[in-house]
């Protein structure tokens, strides 16, 4: 069976909304029996698909060579978080999604893996932006750093609940992007990447860090220490 057509069919799914098989039969004029048959030869009931996470829809669409941008686009910015943190987990990361603390010094962090045998933590931002302006991601990158610098401070608590962070010596930021067109850094310890070449960031990160020069924040959860580094650094 083409890979084509089975990547079609997915987006088709998750572009109606509403599982409409003629709809989709009509669109990709293809018969809804063959759909059906389709679907069953990669482990998906026709009869069953509203008991399917969206998420896992989308990663499916992924396992047939599918582009991550286009299938993010019938995504909405929740599901754009959560398909991100699916792949992040599916490459053995510990991934919390929406870590948030509280005033004083409080922050919320869209996603915060972390690779206990590098012991290095990646605080993401997920920017489901139609467009980038220059400007903008510098704002977000500098808010990010900030943000890394509070968790580190309330890192005695946020450890009790999730005790592998204290395995980090490291925190690179990272802002996954809709439509970014490479991957690429802003100052010298921001990765900015797009979605579609996210899996490649992640399988070669340490070739992207060296590359683009990035200096990892030094980090020590255990003394609640962190690399002291001013504006003029970024």
């Amino acid at each position: 069976m083409s890979e084509r057509i089975i990547r079609e069919i997915l987006l088709m799914i998750l572009r109606v909304g509403a599982y409409d098989l003629k709809k989709i039969s009509e669109s990709l004029k293809i018969s809804e029996e063959k759909i059906i048959e389709i679907l069953e030869s990669i482990g998906i009931s026709y009869y069953d698909l509203e008991k399917y996470d969206k998420i896992d829809l989308a990663l499916k669409y992924l396992e047939f060579k599918g582009d991550p941008e286009k299938i993010s686009e019938h995504l909405d910015w929740r599901d754009f978080e959560k398909f991100i943190e699916k792949i992040f987990r599916n490459y053995g990361y510990y991934v919390v999604r929406g870590l948030r603390s509280s005033p004083p010094l409080g922050f919320e962090i869209d996603l915060l893996a972390t690779d206990v045998f590098k012991r290095r933590s990646y605080v993401i931002d997920c920017k489901h932006w139609r467009r980038s302006r220059e400007k903008i991601l510098k704002e977000v990158a500098e808010d990010l750093i900030e943000r890394i610098r509070r968790l580190v401070k309330k890192c005695f608590r946020i450890k009790r609940i999730y005790p592998w962070i204290k395995e980090s010596d490291h925190v690179i930021p990272i802002i996954i992007t809709l439509r970014e067109t490479e991957t690429r850094k802003i100052f010298d310890k921001v990765i900015v990447a797009p979605i579609h070449l996210l899996k490649d960031l992640i399988e070669n990160i340490d070739y992207y860090i060296d590359l683009l020069e990035i200096k990892p924040i030094k980090i020590s959860c255990e003394t609640l220490e962190l690399e002291d580094f001013k504006q003029k650094d970024l």
